[in-house]
């Protein structure tokens, strides 16, 4: 929890939401994207996670 930015836990949803999105219609248009969906983890870093292990 330290480590994600957000400091929130994640929800199913909010998982689920942004890859249901890429499989509908709705993003027919989008193609060789990469939609990261970490609670801004990936700006942190990227944490040494080896203490919380």
């Amino acid at each position: 929890m330290l480590c994600i930015k957000s400091g929130l836990d994640t929800e199913p949803s909010e998982i689920a939401g942004p890859a249901l999105f890429l499989v509908s219609d709705e993003a027919s248009y989008v193609n060789g994207a990469s939609l990261i969906v970490d609670g801004a983890w990936a700006v942190s870093g990227y944490p040494n996670l080896s203490k919380f292990m």
